[in-house]
């Protein structure tokens, strides 16, 4: 059991659908009437300087805000038939792309990942490096591999259907300025259980 210290409330996390005033993320439902979530609010305490007291109830908030999100992550992806899908593209899909464009595609595709992080869904996304692989065989042998030619940049999203992810991948589409290829990640339910640890 956590021992708060005095005058340390657990307060209330359900989603509000407020977007917090200094991170502009909705991943941290506001809780406060300032409009800061719990996590801002303690980040913002330590640049000010203020006595560790202060600080330290800030962070207790912040971690029991974090660990409730954590939890109602956990509780909803449990009761829905999540799945992960992989969104990509191939090595030379962006060729098309003036140089002096790419910063904005990759303003855009930032944007994406973003609004994914935000949603919940993110799961990760980059580039493969235009290097070649590293064969690995299962006596430990090690030699050299052929370049990315068919892969470039992957996306991988965890949804409930593959209608939404067709949605995301519409989304990198118009932002990396080339087609998407989507192909849903087999589940392995053993695995799912390691990953949510012994029951509690």
């Amino acid at each position: 059991m956590l021992v708060l210290p005095m005058g340390v409330d657990a307060q209330p996390t359900t989603a509000s659908g407020a977007v917090c005033a200094t991170c502009r993320c909705v991943a941290h439902p506001v809780t406060r009437s300032d409009g800061v979530c719990p996590v801002s609010a303690a980040h913002l305490l330590a640049r000010s300087g203020t006595d560790k007291s202060r600080l330290v109830i800030a962070l207790v908030r912040a971690y029991l805000h974090r660990a409730a999100i954590r939890s109602l992550v956990h509780t909803t992806r449990e009761r829905c038939d999540m799945t992960k899908y992989l969104i990509s593209f191939g090595a030379h899909a962006m060729d098309h792309i003036p140089e002096r464009d790419m910063p904005a595609v990759a303003k855009a595709a930032h944007a994406v990942c973003q609004e994914a992080i935000n949603a919940g869904v993110y799961v990760l996304a980059g580039g493969l490096e235009d290097q070649p692989s590293s064969m690995v065989y299962p006596d430990g042998t090690v030699t050299g591999g052929p370049n990315p030619e068919a892969i470039s940049g992957i996306t991988v999203i965890e949804v409930p259907t593959r209608e939404e992810a067709l949605a995301w991948a519409a989304k990198v589409a118009a932002a990396c300025r080339c087609a998407q290829e989507v192909r849903e990640i087999g589940s392995d339910p053993e695995l799912d259980a390691m990953l949510r640890g012994p029951a509690s």
